[in-house]
């Protein structure tokens, strides 16, 4: 007979490990806070052991969390999805716009007749830069 499938709990799942850790996080940065506040006012060898303790411990927890939520695989999978929709063409429909542009602009320099005219026989182009014949 075979198995059933392994169902995998997501981090959506109500009381998940992930969850606990995030808790259990929350209480020893509140530890940590409530530490330095005495640490400044009463300096003192505990307080600099707990404080040294208390900050390793969140260090760990921390990392162990991003372990078990597969932090490492998926921390970039949006962007993955964003990669994967197709592009659109406004940058296309932004090129075609400017050609447009460029060729109305042509059409009015050709117009103006004279001033091409002068332009071409002394060896300017129309967008000012002398051409090498």
């Amino acid at each position: 007979m075979a198995e059933p499938p392994v169902i995998r709990k997501t981090l959506a799942d109500q009381g998940t490990r992930y969850q606990f850790y995030n808790e259990l996080l929350e209480m020893w940065s509140d530890g940590l806070e409530a530490v330095n506040n005495a640490y400044a006012q009463f300096a003192n060898e505990k307080d600099a052991l707990r404080k040294k303790a208390l900050t390793a411990a969140i260090s760990l927890l921390t990392a162990e969390r991003d372990r078990v939520a597969d932090y490492d695989t998926k921390r970039f999978e949006l962007a993955r999805e964003i990669d994967r929709i197709p592009r659109t063409n406004w940058r296309i429909d932004e090129k075609e716009a400017e050609a447009k542009k460029a060729k109305e602009s042509a059409k009015d320099d050709t117009n103006s007749g004279a001033e091409t005219n002068t332009r071409k026989s002394s060896g300017e182009s129309s967008y000012g830069i002398e051409s090498g014949t």
